[in-house]
């Protein structure tokens, strides 16, 4: 494979994790990594010292990005469409905002029970 064919599928697959972090999405973090390697290998290839540790930094920075947003992810509900909320590990429906203002008073109930009124 020419270093040039390199640069663009590396460039490609940058630009693919970028939309992908645009939208928010978990799989940025390891598309950004595997182009941070197909980086570093190109700019191996040219002996340029300074951007092997640059894609090096940001590849681990990268690691934590993906850790951070793991640990801080919580399976996101639309309790209707004016409002947002997430459910715990234990089931629990969590109001957080109406119309994008906070709620003052947050109610927990049990998604079951909601999921049993519906049907």
């Amino acid at each position: 494979m020419s270093l040039v064919v390199l640069g663009y599928i590396a460039a490609v697959i940058s630009l693919v994790g970028i939309i992908l972090n645009a939208r928010k999405h978990m799989w940025c973090w390891p598309v950004w990594i595997v182009s941070n390697f197909l980086w570093i290998t190109y700019s191996g290839i040219q002996g340029d010292v300074p951007y092997i540790i640059l894609w090096v930094v940001f590849t681990i920075f990268n690691v934590y990005g993906w850790w951070q947003w793991s640990k801080d992810r919580k399976p996101k509900l639309n309790i209707s469409s004016r409002g947002k909320g997430h459910i715990d590990e234990n089931g629990k429906v969590h109001l957080d905002s109406v119309d994008g203002f906070d709620v003052v008073k947050k109610e927990t109930v049990d998604a079951a029970e909601i999921l049993k009124q519906r049907t």
